[in-house]
């Protein structure tokens, strides 16, 4: 059964006291990751140590775990090898203990090793130095020189077994350390049971049967060298993968990832190390690839790149300002990282005596000392970081601050000053105004991908857009929400049809109803889920969705599956088999606590968010990262059986993995295995339908879904291909992608041809696929649906066909204006005739905004960071939001496509990544360096001015 204690629990082993420590984030949950065989909570010992208890899964603990220990023992001193340190907590030494907690029987005890994971740095895409690269890999090939020497090997290298304490402030000693050590290989060992299978983007095809041996390390091991070497460069960076550098399906075969990374390898530290990888690449077995000690003869000492020297320790919790510094040598990125350190624990218990055989008292490893971070300045006359925050060049312009309420760009926003004691945040004057913009008459459509031209010469001063002075016609109806100038006349009607109207009460509290017309009203989570994707972005609060979303969490049953709705008429929680319950949920809950900072919210309703995931991961019976039980068979659209083993429920599974793990990360949790999730699910996708995969050769859209016979259904279904576009599960590197985007391109005309954009399927379904459990309306098997904008818009603003984008929004907002928005609608052209139903909902509203402010604006809300890439297809004169609210800060927004410059300034500090506007691929903050994006943790009301320009970095 589950182990779950709670913080300030305490258990004593050997005599000593260990109590298990609250997450620095969330002190009502014990500190823990999770990784793929086990969860470590954290314990601390009597005299201060911090020690990690590890409480394995089946099949993965037991009696074996007792020899390892023993056989691992021996190489604890090996700096990186702390883990080796542990003691198995088996009935004959701790009965007393095991009586207390059965379900800890064969745990270990070991030393907790503290450290951003690889993963994580490549996830979040923190930039390092050149010399942090170089010190932490010089440091992995040492230790796994050591191991190779000894003929030990790790068998499952990986950027989340990688732990890089030498990132911390200030680094910690040994700089690298390895943790999931229950599948080492050595001399004489007991093999384990299941044998490692190698983690996705480290394991190499041509090692399939080499899997626990002296060699296994080593084609992981070079990948893991050569992406730490790397990761300095930004254009290494911008290419990355999700959680690793290469996808799974990439390695060991041609790709420009590959060339990118042996063109960095060789610019920054010579041939020799770029002719390593590509032996090691090339290889066919694991024992012919370079050793590690053939890595770590080419490269540099580190000791001539110093890492405490670049260190700035700030105070706990804050952020460092960084004066002007010596700029140290070689390779360069104006960038800053920062890794913050678990604060400090709370007071000891008082000591108790001390084994001198207990694990506990053994020197102490290297504590936590504080909640510090890492500001690293970098070399080459570049200043990563002025006292502004702002990005530096060589020699960055001047930025003036000012601390007033209204900063210059934004003042005929109508923003109030700032007085001493403001209200939570300024807003618009309830001042109307002209209309706002109107549709262009022609705008050229781009190509899908824009080939790279010379770097255009930036103005010497940038400057702030001007603000937005004529968009604001609606501002009475609107405020205190955000108001953009896209249409404020149809934002304010929009929002009142699709929102405020639907506003009910539902045990005693306020919640959204789907429609205006169903009967009885009702709490739909696939209702919710969409319209929180799109009135967050301009809703000023969030407690009705909050409502609503709890309303629904409440009804997860324990096997993780989520009620598709609950009704005024019964206090039953209605269960209809629809799997997008699922990933709807999950959604919802990350959008919430994305726009409001609400981190309390998930933590309060975690158990039920990651019972949900896991029956998401339920699906996958073998293992491979693809769903195969094709349970519940409706699925989104319950006319057809399309199930679980749909485009769209894949691209929503797939979302769902990268949320949890972004939620996860934001409490400092493991996110590991949710990425890894999504990595195999997004490979498993991206195969021929031949291997299992998605796509046929003899069409350029994926299929629609597998059947349970095995058949497949081939049709272009818009809403499962715009969800894979917008998720990520297609991505412009994917090899299929161009000739995607193109047909979508293409087909758009037949797309639009019904009273309502978009069609759900090009030509419409066949009708075997029709539910066999009731008889549907025949002309819902070629019907239209509004909501399908919402997605439809960003995907083709953001491949570069921006005349497409506006026009599909101009069809939207010309059934939208009218009196009835219909749910889903088909006329006498369509395939099997005309039908229409629904009137007045809050998805088929809610696309608009989700359409604007994703794409027009490219505003995208996540838990950590809000990313900015504008992709307007709209001309508006004075472009711009006002008072979009993104947690603790109110955001303004300003944009001028003509110049490809947009500015933005924040009540509070909140942390930014700019990216380019349109389809430019450089962006040049306040005059700083041309980069792919900048992170920035901005300051309050500062403008920052973002250029977009062409070429390549």
């Amino acid at each position: 059964m589950p182990f779950r204690p709670n913080p300030g629990e305490t258990l004593t082993l050997d005599g000593v006291v260990y109590r298990f420590m609250p997450h620095p984030a969330a002190p009502r949950t014990v500190y823990s990751q999770e990784g793929r065989q086990g969860i470590a909570f954290q314990l601390q010992a009597a005299g201060g140590q911090l020690w990690a208890l590890k409480h394995f899964k089946v099949p993965f603990g037991g009696p074996p775990l007792v020899q390892q220990a023993q056989q691992l023992a021996p190489f604890a001193a090996l700096p990186g090898l702390q883990i080796c340190a542990r003691r198995v907590l088996i009935p004959e030494e701790h009965g007393p203990l095991l009586d207390q907690y059965p379900e800890l029987k064969y745990a270990v005890l070991m030393p907790w090793v503290d450290g951003p994971t690889w993963q994580t740095v490549i996830a979040q895409r923190q930039p390092i130095s050149a010399e942090q690269g170089l010190a932490c890999a010089y440091n992995l090939a040492k230790l796994l020189t050591l191991m190779e020497e000894q003929r030990l090997a790790h068998c499952d290298l990986s950027g989340a077994n990688l732990l890089l304490p030498g990132l911390l402030a200030p680094p910690l000693t040994p700089l690298v350390a390895l943790v999931d050590g229950e599948e080492f290989f050595g001399p004489h060992f007991v093999q384990p049971k299941p044998l490692p299978t190698g983690s996705l983007g480290y394991h190499a095809p041509s090692a399939d049967n080499e899997v626990w041996h002296a060699y296994a390390d080593r084609f992981a091991g070079a990948i893991l060298l050569a992406e730490i070497l790397a990761w300095c460069d930004p254009r290494v960076r911008d290419r990355a993968s999700q959680s690793s550098y290469f996808a799974p399906e990439e390695l060991q075969q041609p790709s420009q990832r590959y060339d990118q990374l042996i063109a960095t390898l060789t610019q920054q530290w010579g041939a020799p190390v770029a002719q390593l990888l590509a032996q090691t690449w090339a290889s066919a077995k694991l024992s012919a690839t370079p050793s590690f000690s053939a890595w770590l003869s080419v490269l540099p000492d580190p000791a001539q790149h110093s890492l405490e020297a670049q260190t700035i320790v700030g105070s706990v919790g804050q952020p460092t300002r960084i004066e002007p510094m010596q700029p140290t040598a070689g390779p360069t990125d104006p960038t800053t990282t920062f890794f913050p350190r678990t604060p400090p624990p709370p007071p000891a218990a008082p000591a108790a005596p001390q084994n001198p055989s207990t694990p506990a008292a053994r020197p102490p490893w290297l504590l936590i000392a504080g909640g510090l971070l890492l500001l690293l300045l970098l070399g080459g006359g570049g200043l990563a970081l002025l006292a502004t925050r702002s990005v530096g060049s060589a020699q960055p312009p001047t930025l003036t601050a000012t601390a007033q309420g209204t900063a210059s760009g934004f003042a005929n926003l109508g923003v109030a000053t700032a007085e001493p004691t403001a209200t939570r945040r300024p807003r618009l004057t309830a001042t109307p105004t002209p209309e706002g913009g109107v549709l262009p008459t022609a705008t050229p459509t781009p190509t899908p991908i824009p080939s790279a031209t010379p770097t255009a010469t930036p103005e010497p001063t940038p400057t702030p857009v001007v603000a937005p002075v004529s968009c604001s016609d609606a501002r009475t109806s609107l405020a205190p929400n955000a108001i953009s100038c896209y249409n404020s006349a149809l934002a304010a009607q929009f929002l009142q049809a699709g929102y405020t109207q639907n506003i009910f009460t539902l045990r005693n509290r306020q919640v959204l109803r789907a429609n205006q017309v169903d009967s009885p009203a009702g709490v739909w989570t696939r209702d919710v889920d969409y319209a929180t994707s799109g009135y967050s972005y301009v809703l000023d609060e969030l407690e009705v969705m909050r409502n609503s979303i709890e309303l629904l969490l409440d009804g997860v049953r324990a096997d993780g599956v989520v009620p598709e709705g609950i009704f005024s008429n019964s206090s039953d929680y209605i269960y209809g088999q629809s799997w997008d319950s699922m990933p709807n949920l999950i959604h919802a809950v990350y959008l919430y606590v994305a726009k409001t900072g609400d981190i309390e919210f998930y933590l309060e309703h975690r158990s039920n968010v990651l019972s949900i995931a896991n029956w998401i991961v339920s699906l996958d019976s073998d293992g491979d990262g693809m769903p195969d039980r094709d349970v519940f068979p409706y699925g989104y659209y319950n006319s057809v059986e399309n199930g679980p083993l749909h485009t769209y429920a894949l691209a929503r599974f797939y979302a769902a993995y990268r949320e949890i793990a972004e939620l996860e990360a934001r409490l400092s949790m493991d996110a590991n295995q949710w990425h890894e999730r999504a990595d195999q699910l997004r490979a498993g996708f991206n195969r021929s339908v031949a291997a299992g995969g998605y796509w046929r050769d003899d069409q350029p859209w994926p299929i629609a879904w597998k059947r349970a016979d095995g058949r497949v259904v081939p049709v272009l279904e818009t809403f499962g291909v715009f969800a894979a576009l917008n998720s990520g599960l297609i991505a412009p590197e994917d090899e299929r992608y161009s000739d995607l985007i193109v047909a979508l391109h293409e087909n758009l005309p037949a797309l639009l041809d019904g009273p309502v954009p978009m069609r759900l399927a090009l030509g419409g379904y066949e009708r075997d696929v029709q539910r066999s459990d009731m008889q549907l309306p025949a002309w819902k098997f070629d019907a239209s649906a509004p909501w399908i904008v919402g997605r439809a818009v960003i995907a083709y603003a953001r491949a570069g066909y921006s005349d497409d984008a506006r026009r599909i929004l101009a069809a939207y907002e010309q059934v939208a204006s009218g009196s009835n928005m219909p749910r889903l609608q088909a006329d006498d052209a369509a395939r099997y005739g005309a039908g229409s139903e629904g009137s007045g909902g809050t998805w088929e509203y809610a696309a608009w905004f989700m359409a604007v402010y994703q794409g027009h604006y490219g505003l995208m809300m996540t838990p950590a960071t809000l990313i900015v890439q504008p992709q307007p297809f709209l001309n508006i004169e004075n472009d711009g939001i006002g008072n979009i609210v993104y947690q603790d800060a109110v955001v303004q927004l300003a944009l001028d496509p003509a110049r490809r410059v947009y500015s933005l300034q924040a009540s509070q500090p909140i942390t930014v990544i700019f990216r380019p506007m349109g389809q430019a691929q450089l962006v040049r903050v306040n005059g700083g360096e041309a980069l792919r994006e900048v992170t920035l943790e901005i300051e309050a009301d500062v403008d920052y001015v973002v250029e977009s320009i062409d070429g390549s970095r």
